[in-house]
Formats: structure tokens, sequence, C-alpha cells
């Protein structure tokens, strides 16, 4: 479910309702009907945006400083990436996650992840 934002009364932004999230082959927003993987997620804990690696999982050893401290050089994230076709690595500042099939976001789940606008 989509909702529209019209803070300012001039544009309106479309935000995700009930964001999941997936691995790559679940369609990203505009490009699907049914469960669709929100592309513009953002953190609420650290406000920043969501980052997200496609056939890719994190390793096991990945720890909250390495993501504080390597948050957003792709390449330094990369070294604790390992391949896996069919999944998606997500990582904001403060949390991460790898995902194989969908996931609802919502008030129950551990990722404090919002959409961000369309």
């Amino acid at each position: 479910m989509l909702l529209k934002s019209n803070s300012s009364g001039s544009s309106s932004k479309v935000k995700c309702s009930c964001p999941h999230i997936g691995g790559p082959d679940t369609p990203t927003f505009g490009t699907g009907m049914g469960v669709v993987c929100c592309d513009r997620l953002r953190c609420t804990k650290c406000d920043l945006t969501v980052i997200s690696f496609d056939n890719y999982n994190w390793k096991g050893d990945v720890d909250y400083m390495f993501f504080r401290n390597c948050y957003p050089s792709e390449d330094k994230l990369m070294t604790k990436l390992d391949k896996e076709p069919g999944c998606r690595a997500y990582t904001c500042q403060c949390t991460w996650t790898g995902v194989c099939k969908p996931e609802r976001l919502d008030f129950n789940s551990p990722l404090r992840w919002v959409c961000g606008g369309h």
C-alpha cells in the first residue's frame, strides 16, 4: 500500500505504508504488483539511507563497529560480504541484515527502517 504525503502543499511524495525488504528476485517499487521491496529505505535510528547489495549476504563476523567505520564506502563494506545468489544484504550505519525472501518491516521488526519516499 502506498501513501501520499503532502506537507508543503505544492508537491507530494509517495511512501510505502508497509515497506518490505527481500532478495533481488523480489520486484522493487514501481516495477511490479503485490509484494515489492522498497528501494528508498531510511533508518530512523541513525537517520541515514539504507544501502543494499544484490546476490550477497553478510559474513558472520560483522559487528556494529565495522558498519560505523565503513558505511557508506561500498568498497570497504564489500570486504565482509559473501556471494549468495538470491539474497540481498542491507545496511545503514547502525543496523544490518541479509534476506533471501520478502520480509515486512513493521513496528515489531528490530529494523527501524522506513520508506524515505519515491
